[in-house]
């Protein structure tokens, strides 16, 4: 079953949560007007999702635009699954969806990637709407 944590607007991706699968996922564009408004709820029910099981758990971001205050989240959700590694045999992966023709966010994605340690970390070429 998807569970909606965020609907997708003009500014802002859609976050759903499959609790079949264990996946958190993030699509679309992330600039919102209100970075802590928007993000703070979200980080808030990511951190229960991670210490709510022991199974593992996929982050997937397939963002076709983001600022640099989503990226402050997106590296701090990197930091929080490193530190819930390294306090657990947890499982915990990301993959990062790019369009192949937009460098920039295959870069960003390359960035993200260097952070992980122990976080298993899949950058994913294929057209992103």
């Amino acid at each position: 079953m998807t569970d909606i944590i965020a609907a997708q607007t003009s500014k802002t991706p859609e976050i759903s949560f499959d609790a079949d699968t264990n996946t958190l996922r993030i699509v679309g564009k992330s600039y919102p007007e209100d970075l802590y408004a928007f993000w703070q709820p979200v980080t808030d029910q990511v951190q229960t999702l991670l210490n709510a099981r022991d199974a593992l758990f996929t982050f997937e971001f397939a963002l076709t635009y983001h600022n640099s205050g989503t990226t402050r989240v997106i590296i701090n959700f990197i930091k929080d699954a490193e530190r819930i590694l390294s306090e657990s045999s947890r499982q915990i992966r990301i993959k990062w969806y790019f369009d192949p023709e937009d460098e920039q966010t295959e870069e960003q994605g390359e960035d993200y990637r260097d952070l992980c340690d122990g976080v298993t970390f899949e950058l994913i070429g294929q057209e992103v709407s």
